[in-house]
């Protein structure tokens, strides 16, 4: 299930902001909707932070060339941010 399903209003706004502002939405929405074939298909990374088995935040890393890497997606669940989980 694609995670617009949980709301599906959150699909139209994403649609209207990527034709008002350009690809960036649009290629948020990809990313999001099949995070296999856009990060893992294409050479690129995920990774997941856990903490007492739980998943807490993850980051994803988009091959951009053949050794250039961008940081594309990163989050947190709001409860755990203040504990720098994250912090290396």
């Amino acid at each position: 299930m694609a995670h617009w399903a949980i709301c599906p209003g959150l699909q139209i706004l994403i649609d209207l902001l990527g034709d008002a502002i350009g690809l960036g939405f649009k290629e948020m929405k990809q990313a999001l909707d099949n995070p296999e074939g856009y990060y893992l298909a294409k050479g690129g990374y995920i990774w997941f932070a856990r903490s007492g088995g739980n998943i807490i935040g993850c980051c994803a890393l988009a091959k951009r060339g053949e050794q250039r890497f961008e940081i594309s997606k990163m989050g947190a669940m709001t409860a755990v941010r203040a504990r720098r989980s994250a912090a290396v």
